[in-house]
This record gives C-alpha cells, structure tokens and sequence, in this order.
C-alpha cells in the first residue's frame, strides 16, 4: 500500500518568491521552492515514525526552521478491494473488503 505524507507552510511575506527550502528526514533530504508551500513526500514505509525538518537555506539567525514529528497508518489493507459481483444497476457497485489482520494496531 502506498504511503504518503503532504506537508505544506505558509511564508512571511517578507521573504523572496524564489527561496528555496530543505526538507530533511530520516537521512534523506528534498529541496523544493519554498513559494509553492507544499510537498508531497512518498515511498514512505506504513506504521513507522518521521520526523520532519523544514527550513531555509543558509539558517543562521534569521533563517526559517520547523520541525514536525508523525506515524504514517498501519497497512491494514494488504490487497486492493475486489468488485463482489457484476449488476446490471450501473448506480451501485458491491466490493469485497479484505480482512484486517487480528494484529493491527487499529483506533
């Protein structure tokens, strides 16, 4: 199952349109202009622990940071829902879920 986390921010309007800002997590880093305020990170692992760090190039004082720490969704779905049965009604469509494993941290 695919794994994704959207971050996005909103700058002061005392900073240029063309900064660019660093992404840093867990050992890995993506640079992404800072005027389109968003990103989304994928391929990440599900159930697992992130810390991200977003900030400006060349943080000294003044430079701009923020960390945010999140768990991404257990897999509970370990294949993609099947269609039940084909039906002539074209308004309503019956699938068959898969069952959630008894181990599944699930709230």
């Amino acid at each position: 199952m695919k794994t994704s986390v959207l971050l996005t921010w909103e700058m002061p309007e005392i900073y240029k349109s063309q900064i660019h800002l660093k992404i840093l997590y867990n050992h890995q880093n993506v640079e992404v202009q800072a005027h389109l305020k968003r990103k989304l990170i994928t391929k990440l692992q599900p159930d697992t622990d992130y810390s991200f760090m977003l900030m400006s190039h060349g943080n000294g004082a003044g430079g701009l940071q923020q960390q945010l720490s999140i768990r991404t969704a257990p897999d509970l779905l370990l294949m993609k829902p099947t269609q039940y049965q084909a039906t002539v009604d074209e308004d309503k469509v019956t699938i068959i879920l898969p069952e959630v494993p008894a181990e599944a941290h699930v709230k």
